[in-house]
C-alpha cells in the first residue's frame, strides 16, 4: 500500500510539472523513481566514521553557490525536509535488518537481553561502533541506563549510570562526534539548497532540491539525531547528576565533562558552564576536582584560555557568591599561562590586562574601600583573598605591554592594603609595588614622576617597619626580609638607608631570636654593596650631639636622622649610632649575639628564619635518627632529611669542622661524657614478660636504682618539715620503739598477759577519754 500511494504521488507530480512545463529536475527525469532497494550508506575501506563519508559525499555534491544572502527554511519546509529523510532512514533499516548483513548481530541482541550489566553495555557498545547509523537505536538502551535507571527506593542507581555514562563517553568521543567541527542541523544546512527553487514543502524523496541526494539528505538527518542524543546526555545525566548526585558520581560526571571538552567542540558551551560552576561547590573535594579539570583542557587546548577565563570572570561577579567560590575562582586565574602580546595572539594578549582589572575590582570588596560593597569581616578569610589577589596581579603585571597603564590607575589600591592588610597580603602588595616602581626601572635615567613614586614606595615599606607583625617570624617573613633587602640594596639614598636600617634592628629587638639574627644579617649584606655603611657598624654609642638619632616621629625615612635636638637639620659631619648592634650583641641567643659582634663580615650561607627558630633546636634534641628516604621509580623523594647524622652520633662529637650552631651541642655532649665517665650509672635489664600473672612487682621496681644524694635531699627536708610542724627541736623521724612497751601487738588476751581491754585501747598513755574530752 505504501508503494502504490507513493507511486501515485509520485504521478501526480510529475503530471503537474508537465502541465506548467517547467524543466524536470535529474530525480524527476522518469517519473519511475521508487525507494531504494540497495543500502544508501555503505561506508568504503578507506574511510572509518559516518561523518567523513559526508563530508566526501558533500565535497563530490557541492550545493548551489549563492551570493544573495540566504534565509532558513520556514517550519513547514523544515518539516517536510524532515518526514521524507525519516522515510529513507526507516527504508534502509528495514533493508539493512533483511539483508542479514551483520552475522553478529543475533548473539549481540542475545548478550543485550540476557547478558549481565557489563556484559549488555559492552554488547550496546560493540553494535554502535561497528555501525552507528543502522545501529543507532541501540543508543536508547544506554541512555537510558544513564539518565532513567532507579533503585527500588526511586533513587538512581548510580553504578549503572555510571558505567553506562563512560560507555555512552567513549562512543560520543570516537564514534559519533566530529573532532574539527560541530553538529549542525537540517536548518542550516538547507538553505543552500533552497535558493532558486519555488517549492515550498516537499511530498517524498522524488520532490527532493537540485543536486540534493537521498544519500546526503539522510546523513544529514542522521547528523541532527545525534545531536538531539548528546544533548539528551548532557541535559539528563550531566546536569542531573552535578546537581543531585553522590560525591564520588559527581567526580565521575567532572572526568566525563572534561573529556568530552578536549575530545569534541560539540556542546562545549554547556560544558564548560558546568565545569566552572563547580568551582563554587561548598565541597572542597568537588572544587578541586573541577580545578583539576579544568587546567588539563587549557594543557591540551591552550587556546581555549580567553573562552574559560571568561566564564570564570563571570561566575566571580553573580551576586550572593560565597566567598569560598570567590577565592577558588580567582585562584584559578592566578594559575593561567599567560602570553605577550604578538601578531599571532593578540586576543590572548589583551588577557593579562582584563584579569588585573578584575583583580582590583575585588580589592574594593576585599578591604572595604567601597561601602556600598560588601565586607568581610574575618581577617583570616580577608587576608587569604587579598593574598590571591595580589598573586594575580604579580603574575599578570609582566605580560603587560608597554601602553597598558591598569596598574598606575589601581595604585592607590596597593598602598591601601599595605597600611591597613593583615600582613601576609601586605607582604605582597609591597612586592608588587616594588616591581613596579623600583624593580623595572632604569637606574641611570629617572624622571620626576618616576622619583616620586620611589619616595611613596620607601615611605609605605619604612612604615611597615614600625610594628613587630611584618618582621616577626611567619610564612610572609622570608618575603618580607626579602623585599626589605632587595629595596635596600637598589636605593642610593644613603640618610634613607640608615633610617631604614635602624628602625629594622630596633624593632626586631623585641622579637624572637631568628627575626633579630635575620635582620643583621640583611643588614650586613646591604653594607657589602654600600660602602657608605662602613662607619656604622664601626661606631660606638655615645651622646654626643653630633650623632645622628632616630626621630620616630618623621614619617619620611630621609628626614627622620637628625642630631639631638634639631630635628630635620643637616650635619654631614654627624654619625648615627649604633647602640642597637651594641645592646644587640649582649643578645641571650648565641647566634644572634655572634651575628651583632661581627656585623660586617658576617659569612652565613643559610636561613636565620628557619636554621634559629625553636623547631629547628628541639629537633637536635629529639635524639632520632634520619627517617630511611624510600626512593620512587621516578627517583624523586617526598621524604626530607633534616640532619645526616643525629647529634648523639660519636662520630658528630668527633667532626673537626662544624658550624657555630653545632659548638653548643658539641660542648653539651663532651661534658656528658665526662659525667657519666665519673659517675657510672648501672644499668639493670628489665624482667621480661610483664603480661604474666607470677609477676613480683616488689623485684622490678627495686631494678629501678635511685640517686643517693637526691634521698639524702629529700631526708633532709622531710627532717626540717617535721620540726618546723613540732616546734620542740629534733625529730627522731627513724626511732620505732617509743610505743615498744606500751602495747605488746603480739600478746595474746587468753593467756592474760600484757593485754589491755577494749577500754583502754584507745588511751594508751594514761587518762581518759571523758577527761580529754573535758578539758577540750
Amino acid at each position: 500500500m505504501r508503494e502504490k500511494r507513493s507511486s501515485k504521488r509520485r504521478e501526480g507530480t510529475v503530471k503537474s510539472s508537465k502541465g506548467s512545463k517547467k524543466p524536470r529536475t535529474s530525480s524527476q527525469t522518469d517519473g519511475s523513481y521508487k525507494q531504494q532497494n540497495t543500502l544508501l550508506i555503505s561506508l568504503p575501506e578507506d574511510v572509518e566514521t559516518w561523518f567523513q563519508y559526508e563530508s566526501s559525499l558533500r565535497s563530490s555534491n557541492p550545493g548551489p553557490e549563492s551570493g544573495k544572502q540566504l534565509k532558513p527554511p520556514t517550519e513547514e519546509q523544515l518539516s517536510s525536509f524532515r518526514r521524507v529523510a525519516d522515510d529513507i532512514y526507516r527504508r534502509e533499516i528495514q533493508l539493512y535488518v533483511e539483508g542479514g548483513n551483520n552475522k553478529q548481530e543475533p548473539w549481540i541482541d542475545s548478550t543485550i537481553r540476557k547478558g549481565t550489566l557489563k556484559d549488555r553495555i559492552a554488547a550496546m557498545s560493540l553494535s554502535l561502533s561497528q555501525n552507528p547509523v543502522h545501529s543507532f537505536h541501540t543508543i536508547d538502551g544506554l541512555l537510558q541506563m544513564a539518565c532513567g535507571t532507579q533503585q527500588a527506593g526511586g533513587l538512581p542507581n548510580s553504578r549503572v549510570a555510571q558505567l553506562a555514562a563512560e560507555a555512552l563517553e567513549d562512543l560520543f568521543a570516537k564514534t559519533f562526534l566530529p573532532p574539527n567541527r560541530k553538529l549542525e542541523s537540517l536548518r542550516e544546512r538547507l538553505p543552500p539548497f533552497l535558493v532558486g527553487s519555488g517549492q515550498k514543502q516537499i511530498s517524498d524523496q522524488n520532490n527532493l532540491p537540485n543536486n540534493l541526494s537521498p544519500r546526503l539528505l539522510l546523513l544529514w538527518r542522521f547528523e541532527e539525531m545525534v545531536k538531539e542524543k548528546f544533548q539528551m546526555f548532557l541535559k539528563n545525566y550531566l546536569t542531573k547528576t552535578l546537581q543531585e548526585g553522590l560525591e564520588t558520581s559527581k567526580i565521575s560526571a567532572l572526568r566525563t565533562a572534561s573529556n568530552l571538552l578536549r575530545s569534541v567542540p560539540e556542546g562545549e558551551a554547556m560544558i564548560l558552564s558546568l565545569l566552572v560552576n563547580k568551582l563554587g561547590d561548598p565541597n572542597k573535594k568537588l572544587a578541586a576536582a573541577a580545578n583539576n579539570q579544568l587546567k588539563t583542557v587549557l594543557e591540551e587546548h591552550p587556546n581555549m584560555q580567553v573562552v574559560i577565563a571568561r566564564e570564570v570572570q563571570q561566575l566571580a561577579h553573580r551576586p550572593h557568591l560565597s566567598q569560598s567560590a570567590l577565592y577558588n575562582c580567582i585562584t584559578f586565574l592566578n594559575q593561567m599561562k599567560l602570553e605577550k602580546a604578538s601578531r599571532e595572539n593578540s586576543e590572548r594578549a589583551s588577557l593579562p590586562a582584563n584579569l588585573i582589572t578584575t583583580y582590583f575590582k575585588f580589592f574594593k570588596i576585599a578591604i572595604g574601600s567601597n561601602k556600598e560593597e560588601k565586607t568581610w569581616g574575618e581577617t583570616g578569610s580577608k587576608s587569604r583573598l587579598l593574598a590571591a589577589l595580589l598573586s594575580g596581579v604579580s603574575r599578570a603585571q609582566p605580560y603587560l605591554s608597554e601602553k597598558d597603564k591598569v596598574i598606575d590607575e589601581h595604585i592607590d589600591e596597593l598602598y591601601r592594603v599595605v597600611h591597613h592588610a593583615p600582613p601576609t597580603a601586605s607582604t605582597q602588595a609591597l612586592a608588587l609595588l616594588f616591581q613596579v616602581t623600583v624593580g623595572s626601572s632604569n637606574a641611570s635615567v629617572q624622571s620626576k614622576e618616576h622619583q616620586a613614586s620611589c619616595d611613596r614606595y620607601y615611605r609605605a615599606l619604612y612604615a611597615a617597619l614600625s610594628g613587630t607583625g611584618m618582621v616577626s617570624a611567619g610564612r610572609h617573613s622570608t618575603i618580607f626580609f626579602n623585599i626589605l633587602y632587595k629595596s635596600l640594596k637598589h636605593d642610593k639614598n644613603q640618610r634613607r638607608i640608615l633610617a631604614m636600617t635602624k628602625r629594622l634592628l630596633s624593632t626586631t629587638m623585641h622579637c624572637n631570636p631568628p627575626s633579630l639574627a635575620a635582620s643583621i644579617f640583611v643588614v650586613n649584606d646591604v653594607a657589602s654593596h654600600n660602602p657608605g655603611m662602613e662607619a656604622y657598624f664601626e661606631d660606638e654609642p655615645s651622646t654626643d650631639g653630633g650623632k645622628l638619632v632616630l626621630q620616630p616621629t618623621i614619617r619620611d625615612p630621609q628626614s627622620a636622622l637628625s642630631p639631638r635636638g634639631t630635628a630635620g637639620e643637616e650635619v654631614s659631619t654627624s654619625k648615627p649610632s649604633s647602640w642597637e648592634l651594641s645592646l644587640a650583641s649582649h643578645h641571650y641567643h648565641p647566634s644572634a649575639s655572634k651575628f651583632a659582634g661581627s656585623a660586617g663580615s658576617i659569612t652565613y650561607d643559610g636561613n636565620p628564619l628557619q636554621d634559629f627558630n625553636m623547631a629547628s633546636f628541639l629537633d637536635k634534641f629529639a635524639y632520632r635518627n634520619p627517617k630511611k628516604v624510600k626512593e620512587q621509580k621516578n627517583g624523586f623523594s617526598n621524604a626530607v632529611v633534616r640532619f645526616s647524622r643525629p647529634f648523639k652520633d660519636q662520630k658528630y662529637v668527633e667532626q673537626q669542622t662544624m658550624g657555630d650552631e653545632g659548638l653548643f651541642f658539641r660542648k653539651f655532649f663532651d661534658e656528658r661524657e665526662k659525667r657519666t665517665a665519673e659517675k657510672p650509672v648501672k644499668q639493670k635489664k628489665l624482667v621480661s614478660g610483664l603480661d604474666n600473672a607470677d609477676i613480683d612487682y616488689d623485684e622490678v621496681f627495686d631494678q629501678w636504682e635511685s640517686d643517693p644524694e637526691e634521698e639524702a635531699f629529700y631526708e633532709m627536708a622531710a627532717q626540717k618539715m617535721l620540726e618546723n610542724t613540732a616546734g620542740a627541736g629534733p625529730v627522731d623521724v627513724d626511732d620505732d620503739d617509743d610505743f615498744a612497751g606500751a602495747y605488746d601487738w603480739d600478746s595474746d588476751d587468753d593467756d592474760g598477759g600484757g593485754g589491755v581491754d577494749d577500754e583502754d585501747k584507745l588511751n594508751l598513755e594514761g587518762g581518759s577519754d571523758s577527761d580529754e574530752d573535758a578539758s577540750e
